[in-house]
C-alpha cells in the first residue's frame, strides 16, 4: 500500500502513491525514508482529508482488540477483503496469540495468502507471514474435532461458496461462541448511506452470530501525508487524487513552499505540461 510506481516521463521523476497509510508501525518512518528522492511529482491520495480521522485505530490496536474477541469468542468470522495484507496480517497475529487456534481460509483466499508470503513476507520491515492459515475441508465435524478443537478464526466473504460452507457448519456450533467481525468500510452495510450494499447487509445478518465491527481506514490520515509530503518534497507539484471535490490540500500543516506546490489544475511548470482530467 505503500509507493505503488515510480514513473518516468521525458525526464520527469514520479512518485505515485496510494492508499499510503502508517498503521501505527514503528517502521514506517524507515519505509518513508527509502523512497526516492530527486522526485519531481508527488501523486498520492487524499482520501482522508474531510473526514474526522481522531477516530481512527492502528493495525496494532486493531490487532489487540481482535486477540480479545477470539480470547471471548471460539469462532470467530472475519469479514474484510481478501487482498488486504495488513487486515489479514493483524488477524493471523492475533489468532497466532491465542495458544491452539488456527486461521481458516477456503481455496482462493490461500492462494492468495501465499502469493503475500512470496512477495512481502520478506520484507525487510513487514512480516506477512501466515503461519496459522488453514486450507479448510469439506467434512467439518473432522474439522471442528481434529483440526479446531481450541476454536478458529475463518475469513469470510458474501460469496456462494463461502455461504455454502457455512450453512453445513453453522449447525454443528455453539451460537454462543460464534461472533462476526465486519472489517470494512461501515458504508457498505449501513442502509442509509451511498454505498450501501444489500447483498453485504443480508449476508451479515444470515446466521444466528454475535456481530462486531472492527476496522481501521487503508487510507491515509492528515499525519501521514504531511509527513510523506514533508518528507519526499518534490521539486515540481504535488497532485493530491481519490480525494472529495471540497477537500482541500493546502490545509494541511505544510510548509508555504510545498502548499504553492499543490496542482488541482492543469498548469505547466518549468515547461512540464501537467493536465489533470
Amino acid at each position: 500500500h505503500i509507493f505503488q510506481r515510480i514513473a518516468i516521463e521525458e525526464n520527469v521523476i514520479i512518485l505515485f502513491g496510494i492508499d499510503i497509510h502508517s498503521d501505527g508501525d514503528t517502521h514506517f518512518n524507515g519505509i518513508v525514508d527509502i523512497a526516492p528522492r530527486h522526485i519531481d511529482v508527488l501523486i498520492t491520495e487524499g482520501t482522508m482529508l474531510n473526514r474526522d480521522d481522531g477516530r481512527m485505530i492502528s493495525e496494532e490496536q486493531l490487532c489487540k482488540q481482535a486477540t480479545k474477541l477470539m480470547q471471548k469468542y471460539k469462532y470467530v468470522f472475519f469479514m474484510c477483503t481478501t487482498q488486504d495484507a495488513d487486515r489479514i496480517s493483524s488477524i493471523n497475529h492475533a489468532t497466532d496469540t491465542v495458544r491452539g487456534r488456527r486461521m481458516l481460509v477456503d481455496g482462493y483466499q490461500y492462494k492468495v495468502l501465499e502469493a503475500f508470503e512470496e512477495e512481502l513476507g520478506q520484507g525487510k520491515f513487514f512480516r506477512y507471514q501466515y503461519n496459522r492459515k488453514h486450507y479448510f475441508r469439506k467434512d467439518w465435524n473432522y474439522v471442528l474435532d481434529k483440526d479446531c478443537k481450541r476454536g478458529f478464526t475463518m475469513l469470510v466473504r458474501n460469496n456462494r461458496n463461502i455461504k455454502k460452507s457455512l450453512d453445513e457448519m453453522m449447525p454443528l456450533l455453539d451460537k454462543g461462541q460464534c461472533c462476526l467481525v465486519y472489517s470494512q468500510f461501515k458504508g457498505f452495510i449501513d442502509p442509509k448511506h451511498s454505498a450501501f450494499m444489500q447483498s453485504a447487509y443480508d449476508f451479515i445478518h444470515t446466521y444466528d452470530w454475535h456481530f462486531e465491527y472492527l476496522h481501521t481506514s487503508g487510507h491515509a490520515s492528515r499525519e501521514t501525508l504531511e509527513m510523506v509530503c514533508k518528507k519526499v518534497s518534490p521539486k515540481l507539484a504535488i497532485i493530491p487524487i481519490h480525494r472529495e471535490a471540497q477537500s482541500d490540500f493546502r490545509e494541511l500543516n505544510l510548509s508555504e513552499e510545498l502548499k504553492n506546490k499543490v496542482i488541482t489544475k492543469s498548469t505547466s511548470i518549468e515547461n512540464v505540461k501537467i493536465v489533470i482530467k
